[in-house]
């Protein structure tokens, strides 16, 4: 009899784990999504604006217009090319954008090769090589590597004051609570609701989550 109610309360819990993920995941995703198109967006905009003139400039927005447009495999060919001959920070932007071209055209493979040499390359500026990490983890968040997103993440999660801390924490929380380790979740979300340096938005999504653990 014991083992009957063991196996309820475990299916219960597999339950409830499996809402807690169709609730937030796609959620904490997109807004990982969100972050990191909005800081390559302004990183080039930046540049456009201080050499607007410059032919890079021009095909860099008609390449995000593609993506805009649906076209993603044509957006990441392109930012490919560009990446290839580009001045200065355009080449890296370029590398960071056409990842996500091509995770959104259903490449998952081509995406992170992108991510992961970009990461590597220690002449490309240090947020772009962060932005990147953190896509590289997301992208096997979703497809189901722990140990992948543990390795990109594991630098971001170390340096408490980066910028992406707190949304790299809220992915390995996330990766935590979709692998089954609820008391791994509940300590990574309650330590982020608990912290008065993060953003009240993530601080909140964390609090809601730490009480549906407990």
């Amino acid at each position: 009899m014991t083992d009957i109610f063991r196996e309820v309360d475990e299916e219960v819990r597999k339950d409830k784990l499996t809402r807690l993920w169709q609730r937030w995941g796609k959620l904490i995703i997109a807004g990982v999504i969100a972050v990191i198109l909005a800081a390559a967006g302004f990183s080039g905009w930046r540049e456009w604006q201080a050499s607007r003139r410059a032919t890079a400039g021009g095909a860099f927005l008609a390449a995000i217009d593609l993506a805009a447009q649906g076209r993603h495999a044509d957006a990441a060919q392109a930012l490919v090319e560009l990446a290839e001959d580009a001045p200065g920070g355009y080449a890296d932007l370029a590398r960071l954008r056409a990842g996500h071209a091509y995770a959104a055209a259903g490449q998952p493979d081509a995406a992170l090769a992108i991510f992961d040499a970009l990461t590597r390359d220690d002449d490309a500026e240090p947020m772009l090589r962060d932005l990147a990490r953190l896509a590289g983890a997301m992208l096997l968040a979703d497809g189901g590597d722990p140990a992948g997103v543990a390795t990109r993440l594991s630098p971001l999660v170390q340096d408490t004051t980066g910028l992406l801390y707190g949304l790299a924490r809220e992915l390995e929380g996330l990766q935590a609570l979709k692998t089954g380790d609820t008391a791994g979740a509940l300590a990574i979300f309650k330590a982020l609701a608990d912290d008065p340096a993060l953003a009240s938005g993530l601080r909140t999504r964390a609090a809601e989550i730490a009480d549906a653990l407990e």
